[in-house]
């Protein structure tokens, strides 16, 4: 499976490859004719990112977890944003960003902590 995220995020443990920047024509050229889900979840990522890869993209505001294969394709913010900060359209066309592409290549096998205790 395929996402789009508008950031970069690790959804578990395990081996994670973080490839980039693509170019528009890569990130294009690695969607077509693919089932892409939408993880995106500011309308003004979802716009930005409709116009630059030529396809809707809708605001979906939830939580993902790739499995063994899956890949999303990333719109990384260069530029850290004030806390609580929510851009529009015209505010986030003029920030530097880049497109990467996040890889899920397989499990953790270290560490067996129960989640939200430490080991």
């Amino acid at each position: 499976m395929i996402y789009l995220f508008n950031s970069p995020v690790l959804t578990g443990y395990g081996d994670w490859r973080f490839s980039g920047p693509l170019s528009l024509q890569t990130a294009r050229k690695r969607l077509h004719g693919q089932e892409v889900v939408s993880a995106v979840g500011h309308a003004a990522s979802a716009a930005l990112l409709t116009r630059l890869l030529a396809r809707p993209v809708e605001v979906r505001r939830v939580a993902v977890r790739l499995r063994l294969g899956d890949s999303a394709l990333v719109l990384r913010l260069l530029e850290r944003l004030p806390e609580g900060m929510v851009l529009d359209e015209r505010q986030i066309e003029v920030l530097p960003y880049e497109l990467g592409w996040l890889h899920f290549a397989g499990q953790a096998r270290e560490g067996h902590a129960a989640p939200g205790r430490s080991a």
